[in-house]
């Protein structure tokens, strides 16, 4: 019985020692001659533009979306991203709709990020100043003896309003910040169809 078992924990202690070179394998499958690549097969205009939205509304397709999103957060700052449509041909005029829909959704989504953003900052200000002020109220309450339930709410709303504010700007605007690059390379990408 322990035979087996050896096994498997070799295995995996093999597994673990083994190094795996992250750019040698992005540099094979993403980049080439400076930009990285990101092909996609499409076999319609369906797989790009939703079929479910309207002539001069167009709204992308949200399996292409998230297909482009995932493949692009894995490649490194440093490269211009080029979209690659491979499989199907389209006219200039459909050419035309996708780069103008792609440009627009990523254009939009980058808006609504960095008014996330502001947001964010401004809530944070006001959980700081809220836990400050109540703060300030807990010490002076703590010169009075008979007021220990009112002092205890203030002291839970001064460590609740800083936990929140500290959570917000440290954590909440670092992910807000790497959503927005991400949006901004793929608002400029570079599209190119290949039939």
């Amino acid at each position: 019985m322990k035979k087996p078992r050896n096994k498997k924990i070799k295995k995996l202690k093999k597994y673990q020692t083994k190094k795996f070179d992250y750019y040698k394998t992005l540099n094979e499958y993403y980049i080439e001659n400076g930009e990285a690549y990101i092909s996609v097969n499409v076999y319609s205009m369906d797989d790009i533009i939703s079929r479910y939205s309207v002539k001069n509304d167009e709204v992308l397709n949200y399996e292409f979306m998230r297909y482009l999103e995932t493949n692009s957060s894995y490649i490194p700052d440093d490269y211009p991203l080029v979209l690659e449509i491979c499989n199907h041909h389209f006219n200039d005029e459909e050419k035309e709709i996708i780069r103008k829909v792609i440009s627009n959704h990523y254009g939009i989504s980058l808006i609504n990020k960095n008014e996330e953003l502001k947001a964010n900052k401004r809530k944070g200000k006001y959980l700081v100043l809220f836990g400050l002020l109540s703060f300030i109220i807990f010490a002076c309450l703590a010169y009075l003896d008979k007021l220990m339930i009112i002092r205890e709410i203030f002291s839970l709303i001064f460590c609740f309003t800083i936990w929140e504010a500290t959570d917000i700007v440290i954590f909440n605007d670092d992910q807000i910040k790497e959503e927005i690059y991400n949006l901004q390379n793929l608002s400029e990408i570079k599209i190119i169809f290949k039939d």
